[in-house]
């Protein structure tokens, strides 16, 4: 099992959806490993995926239109997802809701995932889960980040984990 530090950092990914009611649905994934390694695409919808919030929308600025003519489709993602990630783990910091969009790509494309996604927060310590807000806010800022979008986020969470973890190594940091 790989320890993560600032030389390895976990591998992070985000996920972007339809809306946060149970109907919801994923329509832009990505991960960030490091600069020169990223991945981001869109969604296209299955056909029985229906719900939209407007309010989701604002968010992320993807429409309906664009995930339905750019996104691609469930069973091609999930293909490159495994070959890009095979026996890793990587992270988000919102489990509880890209776990259940993570299994319904996967349930759609009929493919089994070769990697497994990981509550962030089992990887960081109580001092880290301290300041981790304040920190993310620090990143987003400094990132320029103004849209929710999948590897951005993870992008910034990275980073965030990379600030948390480092500052709570050296408290003295902190108080700088």
């Amino acid at each position: 099992m790989i320890r993560h530090s600032l030389i390895h950092p976990p591998i992070i990914l985000d996920i972007e959806a339809s809306g946060l009611a149970e109907p919801s649905y994923p329509i832009e994934i990505g991960f960030y490993k490091s600069d020169s390694d990223s991945f981001c695409t869109l969604i296209k919808p299955a056909a029985h995926w229906n719900y939209w919030s407007a309010e989701a929308e604002k968010l992320h600025g993807l429409s309906q239109d664009i995930i339905t003519h750019r996104g691609r489709s469930t069973r091609a993602i999930a293909h490159e997802l495994n070959r890009l990630l095979a026996g890793k783990t990587v992270f988000s910091d919102g489990w509880v809701v890209d776990f259940t969009w993570f299994n319904k790509l996967f349930y759609d494309a009929g493919i089994a995932s070769t990697f497994r996604l990981s509550a962030i927060e089992t990887i960081m310590t109580e001092a880290m889960i301290d300041i981790w807000d304040q920190t993310k806010q620090d990143i987003i800022a400094e990132l320029g980040i103004a849209r929710h979008r999948a590897s951005t986020d993870a992008k910034a969470i990275q980073k965030t984990w990379l600030r948390a973890h480092q500052q709570t190594l050296n408290p003295e940091k902190m108080r700088a």
